[in-house]
């Protein structure tokens, strides 16, 4: 493959993120050096969700690395995390003007993603992610004649192992601990789980990943400091002078500018004061001060047993958690709730679907839209099958697990009452039009409430009790329903609950109505008849 693509990248990150996720816990236990607090796989995965966070399905090469980046940086946290954001900005930086690339293009953008990291660390230190990258990248020009993608990232894998084995050489604080540098560990996996994008094959890691030797929790150690200030535009900064006065409260710096924000991470004793030396260039949007001692006592404390995993969960994609609640009634052990837009990105997915405590999982999408990606998440998620059911809206998911009972049946027989259910449920939304349109010979205007069946417009009206009443009404076995569940919105009144109420029971007195405050405001009413 010779051409990088907007979908190609997008579907390389994600599986970059997947595969930090999936080691993310080896990652935190290399991790000794600046201090050995456990979280560099944490921060990293973090920071990379963060960006995946912010991606449409959408776009060109360029956007997607401009979303890219900005998501990363607000997401960074910690000295790895941060340092890892900056290299992605640098990468994203060098892709930002392009439909889509050649070899050549990203290997450009990948040298600048080196030069942006070392920039915003005050005293780089060798043997860590630094080197991996840089080492990697130069490594790279040495190569000729690279023309495909897939002949690329061979060169790249096999170059990052190859400088991840002598971190250890290169700084002291390693190698008397046994260990590989934690956050050269995360670039390799990270770009391992990329190229299986591109149908690289995975190679051995390396090396044997050891847990470092245990130490007690050294207090001198001081607080992970990290802040982002917005710069007073009557003040004049300068970001070298700002590093240097940063100096005499700590080490560990990393610091860079991004538009008239600043941001920092710092170690230091002293956060209150570091606190108060930002405020002099600007006001604080962001402050957080960890005791690191803390965090590896908590890291290196002997782990209690880990919980027993139910047979199967359920992880059911909502829009609030009001409407999560009733799904939770109904069994499901995991929410992913994702606003009103219920789109998910793939690393939201994957990150859901790794962290559910169950042995199988069953995953309800109710989007549509969302089917897809949560499918292509599935084939990812390491240490159990995971399921799709390929519920279309939220009334179809509640029509699905309402029969499901994860307690008394197996996998196979929960997954085939939900398909079953899938084909015989009525699932209904009204939604209010944005812009007119037309369906069916029918004139929709802006502002009308249109009733979607299983995702499909099926009749519009300007009154939405009117329209909702009708829709049911007009049912050919209406007469024979006898449990109709649904959702009202913000926009709904009490009154008009009760209203549909009495209409509907006017007409078939043995229907029993329960309607549920679900507090979401994109569709006024959801609805599904069991």
């Amino acid at each position: 493959m010779n051409r990088l693509t907007a979908s190609l990248f997008r579907l390389m990150v994600n599986l970059g993120a997947s595969e930090l996720l999936s080691h993310k816990e080896e990652i935190n236990d290399l991790n000794v050096f600046p201090v050995a607090d456990g979280d560099t796989g944490n921060n990293m995965l973090a920071c990379i969700q963060g960006g995946i966070s912010r991606l449409q399905e959408k776009g060109s090469l360029a956007d997607i690395a401009n979303e890219l980046a900005v998501g990363s940086l607000f997401a960074a946290k910690g000295n790895s995390g941060v340092i890892f954001s900056q290299f992605i900005a640098g990468l994203s930086q060098g892709l930002s003007a392009y439909e889509d690339a050649d070899v050549a293009i990203f290997h450009q953008a990948m040298q600048e993603g080196v030069k942006r990291a070392y920039e915003v660390v005050v005293h780089p230190v060798e043997g860590t992610m630094l080197t991996v990258l840089r080492e990697s990248v130069e490594s790279m020009n040495q190569v000729q004649d690279l023309d495909s993608f897939e002949v690329y990232f061979e060169f790249l894998l096999e170059a990052m192992r190859h400088s991840l084995r002598h971190t250890p050489d290169l700084l002291p604080v390693l190698k008397a601990a046994g260990v590989i540098d934690s956050g050269g560990a995360g670039i390799l996996y990270f770009f391992q789980g990329m190229a299986k994008g591109l149908g690289v094959k995975e190679e051995d890691f390396p090396e044997s990943f050891q847990k470092p030797i245990l130490h007690e929790p050294n207090p001198e150690e001081g607080f992970c400091t990290e802040f982002i200030f917005q710069k007073k535009p009557q003040i004049a900064f300068d970001l070298n002078e700002f590093r240097a006065k940063l100096e005499g409260f700590g080490n560990s710096i990393v610091c860079f500018e991004e538009g008239d924000l600043v941001k920092t991470h710092i170690h230091t004793r002293e956060p209150s004061k570091v606190a108060d030396f930002a405020r002099t260039y600007g006001a604080l949007v962001t402050f957080k001060a960890d005791d690191m001692a803390e965090q590896s006592r908590r890291r290196y404390e002997p782990k209690e047993e880990d919980e027993e995993l139910a047979p199967i969960g359920a992880l059911v994609v909502v829009p609030n958690h009001e409407i999560g609640s009733v799904f939770t009634n109904y069994g499901a052990s995991s929410l992913l709730v994702a606003g009103e837009a219920m789109s998910p990105s793939m690393g939201e997915f994957l990150a859901a679907m790794t962290q559910a405590k169950c042995e199988s999982l069953i995953v309800m999408p109710n989007n549509g839209n969302e089917v897809m990606v949560a499918e292509q998440a599935a084939k990812m998620v390491k240490g159990k099958p995971v399921y799709v059911l390929p519920t279309k809206s939220v009334g179809e998911g509640l029509g699905a697990i309402s029969i499901m009972d994860f307690a008394c049946f197996e996998l196979e027989d929960n997954l085939t009452r939900g398909r079953e259910a899938l084909k015989s449920v009525f699932a209904l939304e009204i939604g209010q039009a944005v812009k007119g349109f037309r369906f069916d010979n029918q004139q929709v205007h802006k502002g009308d409430y249109v009733g979607f069946v299983h995702g499909d417009p099926c009749a519009c009206g300007k009154d939405v009790v009117a329209l909702f009443t009708k829709i049911l009404l007009q049912l050919p076995d209406f007469a024979e329903k006898e449990v109709l569940t649904y959702f009202y919105g913000k926009s709904i009144t009490e009154d008009q609950v009760r209203e549909i109420e009495a209409i509907l029971t006017k007409e078939n007195p043995f229907l029993e109505i329960y309607a549920m405050e679900g507090k979401q405001t994109t569709y006024p009413i959801i609805a599904c008849f069991d």
